[in-house]
């Protein structure tokens, strides 16, 4: 399972239960995300913080930065 499908389901279960969700990405396999892109977000997470993060949630906390959801 990547970071990609974790978050996905995330957002699904959240839904399901009548959550707001987090973050709200554009459809399955429409979002433009490079590698480059996302390497550059996690490089801005702090060094003291990176060895406690996993990458599920480094990875959730971009995608929360990039795609918000609208109030």
């Amino acid at each position: 399972k990547t970071a990609s499908d974790a978050y996905r389901a995330k957002i699904a279960a959240d839904v399901a239960a009548g959550r707001k969700p987090g973050s709200c990405p554009p459809p399955t396999g429409t979002a433009k995300v490079t590698g480059d892109e996302l390497i550059a977000e996690f490089r801005t997470i702090p060094a003291a913080r990176q060895p406690k993060l996993s990458v599920n949630a480094a990875f959730a906390a971009f995608m929360t930065k990039r795609y918000p959801c609208k109030s």
